[in-house]
Order: C-alpha cells, then structure tokens, then sequence
C-alpha cells in the first residue's frame, strides 16, 4: 500500500504556500494601489499567482513521488517551490 507524505513535508508545503499567498496579497495590494484601484490584467495577476501555483504542483508532484518510493527526489520536489518561483520571476523581469 502506497505510503502518505511525512508530516514535516506537508507542514513545508503549507508554510511555503502561505509565503506564496502572502507574496500575492501584498503584491495585489501595491499593484491595485500603483494603477490607481483599477482592475489588474490577467498577466498582473498571473505573474503574482505563480508561486502559489507552483506549490500545488510541486506538492502533487512530491506526493506522487514519494508514493513511488524516490524518497529523495521528493524532498527536493518539496523544497523547491519557493526557489525557483523566485528564480522565475526575476528571470521575467517582474522582481529586479
């Protein structure tokens, strides 16, 4: 029978997917109040949506792996959300 993720990973998904929500809350924020309140455009609200996505898929992916038994690609799965969104957008120019 497959085995369910270790505690400790989920607890970091969690955290790192309330760092990602929080990035997005505050940068809706400073953008609605740059653009004077007015709607963000679809790719405003991607950009700030992407590290939070990225933590859903890396947990699924993680989850999955870890039920395969490669443990330690796992845990790298689990780890890098946080990394490689920021990697990501400073690569697209949205974080100087």
């Amino acid at each position: 029978m497959p085995s369910r993720l270790p505690v400790w990973i989920m607890v970091l998904l969690g955290l790192q997917l309330a760092l990602a929500l929080f990035f997005f809350a505050f940068g809706w924020s400073m953008t609605s109040s740059i653009r004077l309140g007015r709607t963000l455009s679809l790719e405003d609200t991607v950009y700030l949506a992407s590290p939070a996505l990225g933590v859903v898929l890396c947990g699924m992916l993680a989850s999955l792996l870890w039920r395969r038994e490669q443990h330690t690609v796992a845990m790298i799965v689990a780890f890098a959300p946080i990394p490689l969104a920021l990697a990501m957008l400073v690569l697209s120019g949205a974080v100087i």
